[in-house]
Order: C-alpha cells, then structure tokens, then sequence
C-alpha cells in the first residue's frame, strides 16, 4: 500500500487483486512460471474463477507430489 517494492523468494506466489484483467509478466522472474485465472485473465462469473482457481491449485499440488516422489526414488 506505501507503493514500495520488495523481493521476497517463494515457490508459489498468489496474487488476488480486483476485477481488472491485467499484464502480470512483471511478477514473473525470468525461470519462473505464472498461471494467471479468473478475474486476472477476463472479467467473469465466480463459479468460472472458482473452477480455475481449484484446478491451478491441484495442478501445484501434483506437481509437488511427483517432484517429491522423484527425489524420493
């Protein structure tokens, strides 16, 4: 809210803002990867922001799960 900038290291961000589609490429450093849904791609009907959101969070969640089954094989 003071509109200073900060870095902070993290493996999942999540950004919730309000109902303004917008160019989130800033936030992404140059490895990393950004899955933008609901209201942050195109305005749109909850249920449809809430159906993505679920299906980006269980797509992190398995991605975490077959990372950690690899390291532990």
């Amino acid at each position: 809210m003071s509109g200073t900038a900060e870095s902070v290291p993290a493996d999942t961000v999540i950004v919730v803002g309000e109902r303004i589609a917008r160019d989130w490429s800033a936030l992404v450093p140059g490895s990393g990867t950004v899955r933008v849904i609901g209201d942050a791609l195109v305005p749109r009907k909850a249920s449809h922001a809430i159906a993505e959101g679920r299906a980006a969070a269980e797509s992190i969640a398995g991605a975490r799960l077959r990372t950690a089954a690899a390291v532990g094989a």
